[in-house]
C-alpha cells in the first residue's frame, strides 16, 4: 500500500519529469524557430546571388576591356553560396556561421571594387536596367539585414534558455549546444546612388 510520503514523493518526480519535458520541448521550439529564421536568411541571400549574377552581366556589357573584376565578383558570390548553403544544413553550426561571414565579406570588397570602377563608366550611369538591378540590391540588403536581425534574435532567446536555471540542466543532459549568431558585417552591397541623382 502506498503511503502519503510515496504519493507524494511520486507526484513530486511526476511534476519534475513534466517540468522538465516542457523545458525540453522549449528549447526543440526555439531551436526549430532558428532553422526557420535562417531560412528567410538564406531565401535573401539567394536572391542577391540571383542579382549579383545579373549585375555581372551588365557590368561586362559596360567594361569591355576589364574582365578581371568580374571575374572575382562571380568567383566571391559562388564562395558566398556555398557557405549560404552548408550553413543551411545546420544553422547553429557555429565554424559554417564563421565561414560565411568571410565568404559575404569577400564579396562584398569585390562588388565595391566592381561598382566603383562602373562610378567611370556613363553609360552604366544611365542604363535603366542597372538601376533597377541597384535598386533591387539595395531593398534586398535591407531584407537581409532583417532578417538576420531575426534570426539572431531567435538565437539569443534560444542561449538564454540553454544558460539559465534550470533549462541548463535539460539543455546539458539533451546536447542542447548554444548557437552562434550570423554576423554579417554591414551587409551593404549595393552600389552608391549615380552622381546627380541625390
Amino acid at each position: 500500500m502506498l503511503t502519503t510520503e510515496s504519493i507524494l514523493l511520486l507526484v513530486f518526480v511526476l511534476a519534475l519529469l513534466g517540468y522538465g519535458l516542457l523545458i525540453y520541448r522549449r528549447l526543440v521550439s526555439l531551436r526549430k524557430q532558428s532553422q526557420h529564421a535562417y531560412a528567410l536568411v538564406d531565401l535573401h541571400l539567394q536572391h542577391r546571388y540571383g542579382l549579383v549574377a545579373k549585375i555581372v552581366e551588365a557590368a561586362r556589357q559596360h567594361l569591355a576591356q576589364e574582365q578581371e573584376l568580374p571575374e572575382n565578383v562571380l568567383s566571391a558570390r559562388t564562395q558566398a553560396q556555398t557557405a549560404a548553403r552548408t550553413v543551411a544544413m545546420d544553422p547553429a553550426n557555429s565554424g559554417a556561421l564563421a565561414f560565411l561571414a568571410g565568404a559575404e565579406h569577400l564579396l562584398q570588397g569585390a562588388l565595391a571594387q566592381l561598382f566603383a570602377r562602373l562610378q567611370s563608366a556613363p553609360q552604366w550611369q544611365a542604363d535603366e536596367q542597372a538601376a533597377q538591378l541597384r535598386q533591387n540590391l539595395a531593398s534586398t540588403d535591407e531584407a537581409i539585414r532583417a532578417a538576420q536581425q531575426a534570426f539572431n534574435d531567435v538565437v539569443m532567446r534560444y542561449n538564454a534558455r540553454c544558460e539559465a536555471f534550470p533549462d541548463a540542466l535539460v539543455a546539458g543532459r539533451f546536447g542542447f549546444e548554444t548557437a552562434s549568431l550570423l554576423v554579417l558585417t554591414d551587409v551593404q552591397t549595393s552600389a552608391p546612388a549615380p552622381a546627380g541623382s541625390a
